[in-house]
């Protein structure tokens, strides 16, 4: 059964290599991205934790147990943004 977990607004640090676990095609086309790990499970912030076709996607492609977190759209974007178009930037 899958827990809610409750909604907040998150922040990650640039260095972060976690939120990279999963694409960001796929981080894009879900509205999600991975913040860190708690007792080995990844934790995915998503817009919408009970999409179960974004939450099997992201467990087959890293291959890994996944913890759903709520937040908003813009703040999920927001960090998108920041962690993948940041880093590509940068490292040309």
């Amino acid at each position: 059964m899958l827990q809610q977990q409750p909604r907040r607004d998150f922040g990650f640090n640039r260095g972060d290599c976690v939120a990279k676990i999963v694409l960001v095609t796929i981080a894009k086309r879900f509205c999600l991205v991975a913040i860190g790990e708690v007792d080995g499970n990844v934790v995915v912030v998503m817009a919408d934790p009970l999409n179960v076709v974004a939450l099997d996607t992201v467990t087959l492609k890293i291959k890994r147990q996944i913890k759903p977190a709520i937040s908003s759209p813009r703040e999920i974007k927001k960090a998108i943004e920041l962690k993948f178009l940041f880093d590509e930037r940068f490292q040309r």
